[in-house]
């Protein structure tokens, strides 16, 4: 799948569904994507980037995690999120959390993941 994916079914593995609205607008410069994407209790407006070279690391997409820490949606979008805003459902009160990318620039930061412990995860 990628960005011209039209929607992503709800199933017991991927209890999310991701749908582009065909809407776009410029974030720092960059044209991106919006998509909407629902979960059981969760909703989520997502702004993708295809114009950087960077991409959220596939090693945490294979990472077993719970049903409410769910990583595996980031697979499905070919890019890198530039906003996000997620509304919570689950409590009496609903929370929202916003993601904004405030910059993007080159780096010489390199991580030996070997200095890291396993997390056994």
């Amino acid at each position: 799948m990628g960005v011209n994916m039209k929607t992503e079914e709800a199933t017991e593995e991927n209890p999310f569904e991701i749908q582009a609205t065909g809407n776009t607008k410029k974030i720092l410069g960059y044209n991106c994507q919006e998509y909407k994407m629902t979960e059981e209790d969760i909703t989520s407006t997502i702004w993708v980037t295809q114009e950087v070279d960077i991409r959220f690391p596939s090693d945490f997409y294979s990472i077993k995690q719970n049903k409410s820490n769910q990583q595996t949606w980031m697979k499905d979008l070919d890019g890198w999120a530039m906003e996000m805003e997620m509304i919570d459902h689950s409590k009496k009160k609903a929370q929202t959390i916003i993601m904004n990318c405030l910059s993007i620039e080159a780096s010489n930061l390199k991580i030996n993941s070997n200095a890291y412990q396993n997390m056994g995860l």
